[in-house]
């Protein structure tokens, strides 16, 4: 993220100290006890359709 947002994740916002990831949870099911213990949706939203749409060149189909 540093090198293309110019942001470092690791950097503590309230005092600038490099702060460091201590775990890395992977197991789905866990990840969801914690954020429906948390009051957060664990449920994952659909991703929003690509913006990018308008700038790839035109497609076409046999549809006539």
């Amino acid at each position: 993220m540093k090198r293309i947002f110019d942001v470092d994740a690791l950097k503590c916002p309230d005092c600038g100290a490099q702060m460091r990831i201590l775990a890395a949870i992977e197991d789905r099911d866990i990840i969801d006890r914690i954020l429906t213990h948390l009051g957060i949706n664990a449920t994952p939203t659909e991703p929003a359709p690509s913006r990018a749409g308008d700038l790839l060149a035109p497609t076409y189909s046999d549809t006539g």
